[in-house]
């Protein structure tokens, strides 16, 4: 033995609530792992983590299993320590760390958590007849969750509609991380807990009931990002004209300058807009970026709640880039020279031409190597009934 590391998690271990830090310390332990040496033992430490988003967790649990893939066996040891109690023990216990490396651990009594464990999918090969893909099969497993998940949660069926909406978009939100990867690979992951789960062992544990549900879904993969991709030799010289010359006026306008704005957040705002694709004027052109942003809105309409203060929260974090969506910005349709496109710019305007809110698109100090979409958003029962009601009365006008 020639040492043990200690890995201390962040007692705020967020991507969408705490971003810079937690990065921070994703990557400490990607730079620490290339210097472990033969019998190295990690530990690592959760006992001061008092948060944890599953977009973390799930980052963290990818990079950990890719370590010991990749270090030749008996490399290095892991072992860890989690809460004695609370949230983060549950995510800990049901879709963190233990599950993955196949530790057993039992579950508090009374707590609730419904869970679809890690999923790791890879790219089908072009040209490759090979039946139904990985992004398909996983888009019918997270339909086939999400629906269990708003019953279990508020007596909710999910429509149909909303259902086939799922399976054709997370493949296409797939589809656009792969189109941006260097890399086969990604995964993806999601649960279902109380929101409170105090009110939750009061008023439904071992009877039943609505509670008030809190859904974490994030799918993610390493390799370029979309600035990265966007830029290389292999997209179409015309849409990188098309932002080069939108940068231009941003950076005539000083929009640049400040250290929270970049041409490389524009590059990424950019590559989600609808008609937007890396393969445009190419054989077998795709377009999948607008798909992104409509699974996000459709998200943040069912995952509303009545309770002030709690709205749903999405991010997209691509290398140093980060655009967070919530009800404020939506996407929009416009008229554009061949027709119309839906358009969403962050801004009051909802124009490509002026700087998007700093708050909604933003630079990062520290580097996430390649793309993660993180979802949290809530399921209410009185917010499902609320928005039935407006269909009905839709229908009856």
């Amino acid at each position: 033995m020639t040492g043990r590391w200690e890995f201390k998690i962040p007692k705020d271990f967020s991507l969408i609530s705490n971003t810079e830090e937690t990065l921070d310390a994703i990557c400490s332990l990607i730079s620490s792992s290339k210097k472990f040496k033969p019998g190295q033992a990690i530990h690592v430490d959760h006992l001061g983590c008092e948060n944890m988003d599953l977009a973390a967790s799930a980052v963290l649990d990818a990079i950990t299993l890719e370590i010991m893939k990749e270090l030749p066996p008996g490399t290095f040891r892991i072992d860890g320590s989690i809460p004695l109690n609370g949230q983060v023990r549950q995510l800990m216990i049901n879709v963190g760390l233990p599950r993955q490396l196949g530790i057993n651990i039992k579950p508090d009594p009374g707590a609730f958590i419904l869970p679809l464990p890690l999923q790791r999918g890879r790219r089908q090969q072009p040209g490759k007849y090979e039946g139904q893909s990985e992004a398909e099969r996983v888009a019918g497993a997270l339909a086939n969750h999400l629906k269990e998940c708003f019953q279990k949660a508020a007596g909710y069926e999910l429509p149909l509609s909303v259902t086939r909406q799922i399976v054709k978009w997370l493949p296409e939100v797939i589809g656009n991380a792969e189109d941006h990867s260097a890399t086969d690979d990604w995964w993806a992951i999601s649960y279902l807990v109380p929101h409170d789960p105090a009110e939750y062992q009061r008023t439904c544990a071992g009877v039943g009931g609505a509670f008030l549900g809190e859904v974490q879904l994030t799918v993610f993969n390493f390799g370029r990002s979309f600035f990265e991709s966007l830029n290389a030799d292999t997209t179409a010289p015309t849409l990188k004209e098309a932002i080069r010359d939108l940068a231009k006026r941003h950076s005539l306008m000083g929009w640049f300058i400040d250290n929270d704005y970049s041409e490389r957040d524009l590059w990424t705002l950019y590559a989600l807009q609808d008609g937007v694709s890396r393969f445009a004027g190419r054989p077998g052109d795709i377009d999948r970026g607008w798909g992104t942003v409509r699974m996000i809105q459709a998200f943040q309409r069912l995952g509303g709640t009545v309770r002030q203060g709690l709205i749903p929260r999405m991010i997209l974090i691509s290398g140093d880039t980060q655009i967070s969506f919530d009800p404020k910005y939506q996407l929009k349709y416009q008229d554009v020279a061949d027709g119309q496109r839906s358009i969403i710019a962050f801004n009051s305007e909802n124009s490509l031409e002026q700087r998007p809110d700093k708050a909604y698109v933003r630079s990062l100090k520290s580097f996430f190597p390649g793309t993660l979409l993180a979802f949290r958003f809530f399921i209410d029962k009185k917010h499902l009934e609320t928005l039935e009601l407006e269909q009905t009365q839709i229908s009856n006008d």
